[in-house]
């Protein structure tokens, strides 16, 4: 799911998964009104290889204790006419995901099980890719996500229209800027420090980024993708050590691998990986910003015994 580029999500819609939109640019995320954008500081060349590794290595950080993810497939497959540029053909592929505590505590008493396992295929023909997720346990025909990805070199988020949208659909959307060095948009149980950005530093050099490189966007709905995009950008960038130098036929091998390995993490040990109860502890974090304030704020006005610590 997570490329450097545009990323449509659509829900309930009626098209062939292997129909594709127009090309797109950039790190974008596209659902119904909201694009992603995310700088990743790698080429386009090195991109590939560094999120095929990136996203196995997730997979297995998200993945034990009976949830996470398992492959089903991963097969050549032809794209046929269908887009718009002559990609070259590489590999359809099918996972499925037991979501059970990816989801707040409330959602897990109220919808049936099923309702927690999703299934996708992804079809990867760099630098585009299509993704689609369902849920043919439960909502069957009545759940879908689509994710177009597209990816170009030496832009900064700064192209606008990618999507091709019309006038009434680009006056919709909002736009989200991610910035991978920017630690304060990190939750406290997410973050890493050999997954910091402004910590890293590659054996060639590279690294560690500026914290305050492209600092911009807005805040709003749609947190725990956003959050997935961060985190996965984050560690591709940190793990520049571990996927330099690798090949496609190297990522192929090591996909058999993770595959067996991830098989092995679903029947032993604990659930792993990002919960979606870290909004309270967020709620939490700043709830205790906010008491720590009014506490130096009173002890610092000892006769101000009328005034409110946060004023």
């Amino acid at each position: 799911m997570f490329a450097c580029g545009l990323c449509t999500f659509q829900a309930n819609h009626r098209h062939s998964p292997r129909t594709v939109c127009p090309p797109r640019t950039h790190a974008f995320l596209y659902t119904f009104k909201t694009v992603i954008r995310s700088v990743t500081g790698t080429t386009l060349s090195a991109f590939n290889i560094a999120h095929l590794w990136t996203v196995l290595e997730i997979s297995k950080g998200e993945t034990g204790g009976g949830e996470g993810v398992e492959i089903l497939a991963n097969e050549p497959f032809s794209v046929e006419n269908n887009l718009h540029k002559p990609y070259e053909p590489l590999k359809a592929r099918g996972q499925e995901f037991t979501e059970g505590h990816k989801v707040s505590r409330f959602i897990r008493a109220l919808v049936p099980k099923g309702l927690l396992h999703l299934e996708e295929e992804c079809w990867n023909a760099y630098p585009y890719t299509r993704t689609v997720l369902t849920n043919p346990a439960y909502m069957k025909d009545d759940f879908f996500i689509r994710i177009d990805s597209f990816c170009v070199e030496n832009d900064t988020g700064q192209l606008e229209n990618v999507h091709e949208l019309t006038k009434e659909e680009l006056g919709n959307r909002e736009v989200h800027h991610l910035d991978i060095s920017d630690n304060s948009a990190v939750p406290r149980s997410d973050y890493k420090r050999e997954s910091d950005p402004t910590k890293c530093r590659s054996k060639k050099g590279r690294g560690p980024l500026p914290a305050d490189t492209c600092v911009k966007g807005q805040q709003g709905g749609w947190t725990q993708n956003k959050r997935l995009c961060r985190n996965v950008h984050r560690q591709l960038y940190c793990g520049m050590d571990t996927w330099d130098g690798m090949t496609l036929e190297d990522v192929r091998k090591y996909e058999e691998q993770s595959k067996r390995e991830l098989d092995e993490l679903r029947r032993k040990g604990k659930v792993r990986g990002m919960t979606s109860d870290v909004e309270a502890e967020e709620a939490r974090d700043r709830q205790q910003a906010t008491k720590q304030r009014g506490c130096c704020c009173f002890r610092s006005r000892p006769d101000s015994a009328s005034v409110h610590p946060s004023s």
